[in-house]
């Protein structure tokens, strides 16, 4: 097995049944033996035919007389990322490409093979900007609903935005307080990685760089240092916990963000519901390897019951509810996700939100705050549906973000004309270096 196989097999899952990429690797290499360095090399060789791959298809269709099956069009993908996208020298791409036509059990098919990997290789310049001009879903990398979606919402950033999401997302750090400021952190790297470290001051413990395994980052194990993009370092910080203050993390898994709530405030009385059993034990993993503790609870938010001291329903003075959504503005790291959602899931996921968001709000004092939160960059989940639930909720009035925590992404104005009302912010993939994601801060009366 070699690792285009191992890519080939694992993007046909993706495209023919739906499957994340993810578990679609692990199903690959399930009954093989491959070296680490070959399966990073397959995923890199995914994420690339994922992130560029409604260009190759386009491409594909010119080059190949009859539609090409699913695995041979699987193949083809990434083969052309490996020549387009990771710079592999084209006599190496194309040989590796058609022994994986054979391997794969496409032998009939390795003539053809042949023949358009050597084309590509000597003209894909060329062949990707024609299919750019062709088509509207291979200049964007987008499917056509989204889009569509986007260029609607963001018609002044879609060049910008859409460019951003062709490209991997960096690496982000959060430093422990415990361990001391990101500075002194900084100066625990080698000379020569430091050197390819960026201080981001403005998120005050956060560290920017080019990725870096886990296993290589100082004091890792010992909790010094998590890894934590940018954007989703903002949660805390606008939730701005206090020491004995009751808080609710709604959704809380993988624990990231329960994790910077007790770094902030260890002396906070937290609690991380997820109703996923199993992804509530890397909460767990997560706290444990900070030293630090939360009450846990497997259940739905919504469904929340009666716990700790009190019976009372209104004991928060802080829920911090990062929702269900598309998740639209992570597809940097998760590039499978343009390819996986449909226009239909924006209905499912909006009606998840509108669920939790009025099941959770009588669970908040009255003077506390509930920060929502998504990784999305639909209007819909996010500055439409925040409109929605203050026109319905009396006691629930929209508060503006502190201006030290202003200076990310931009201003999101619901309403029409000169009645547009203020709901929060919305960063966009790219900007500042982060994610994707929207924030929106409602104070009950």
């Amino acid at each position: 097995m070699n690792s285009r196989v191992i890519a080939a097999h694992a993007l046909r899952l993706v495209l023919e049944q739906g499957k994340a990429l993810d578990v679609a690797l692990l199903d690959a290499v399930a009954d093989s033996r491959i070296e680490a360095r070959d399966r990073a090399y397959a995923q890199a060789l995914c994420f690339a035919a994922l992130r560029h791959g409604y260009g190759y298809q386009v491409v594909i269709a010119e080059l190949v007389p009859k539609a090409p099956a699913p695995a041979l069009m699987a193949l083809l993908m990434i083969g052309f990322a490996d020549v387009a996208a990771l710079g592999t020298a084209a006599f190496a791409a194309v040989n590796e490409t058609v022994s994986a036509a054979r391997l794969l059990g496409l032998p009939y098919a390795a003539g053809l093979v042949n023949a358009v990997m050597r084309r590509f290789a000597r003209e894909h310049v060329q062949l990707l900007y024609n299919a750019a001009a062709k088509s509207a879903q291979a200049r964007s990398g987008l499917p056509g609903w989204l889009e569509q979606t986007l260029r609607a919402a963001y018609p002044a950033q879609m060049d910008e935005l859409t460019e951003a999401l062709k490209h991997p997302a960096p690496m982000w750090l959060r430093v422990n307080p415990k361990a001391g400021t990101a500075a002194r952190y900084w100066q625990r790297f080698d000379s020569e990685r430091a050197d390819d470290v960026q201080q981001f001051s403005k998120l005050g413990q956060a560290l920017l760089l080019d990725s870096t395994p886990v296993s290589e980052l100082p004091g890792f194990s010992e909790g010094d240092v998590s890894v934590q993009d940018g954007a989703a370092q903002l949660a805390a910080l606008l939730i701005a916990p206090k020491s004995g203050e009751y808080i609710l993390d709604a959704c809380a898994a993988p624990g990231g963000k329960t994790a910077h709530l007790l770094e902030l405030a260890p002396d906070a009385n937290v609690v991380a519901v997820d109703s996923d059993a199993n992804r509530l034990k890397r909460v767990a993993e997560t706290l444990n390897r900070i030293g630090a503790s939360a009450e846990l609870i497997a259940c739905d938010a919504a469904q929340l019951p009666e716990f700790g001291a009190t019976s009372r329903l209104d004991q928060f003075d802080a829920i911090l509810l990062d929702a269900p959504c598309t998740a639209t503005g992570v597809l940097r790291r998760h590039p499978d996700i343009a390819w996986l959602r449909r226009a239909s899931d924006v209905r499912q996921t909006c009606a998840q939100q509108q669920r939790l968001i009025n099941a959770l709000w009588p669970r908040l004092k009255p003077g506390g705050r509930l920060l929502y939160v998504t990784c999305s960059l639909l209007p819909a989940e996010n500055g439409q549906q925040i409109a929605a639930f203050l026109a319905a909720t009396p006691d629930a009035e929209i508060q503006e973000f502190p201006p030290e925590l202003r200076w990310f992404g931009t201003e999101v104005n619901v309403g029409v004309d000169f009645n547009q009302q203020y709901i929060g912010r919305q960063n966009l993939p790219g900007q500042n270096g982060m994610d994707g994601f929207f924030y929106a801060l409602v104070r009950k009366r």
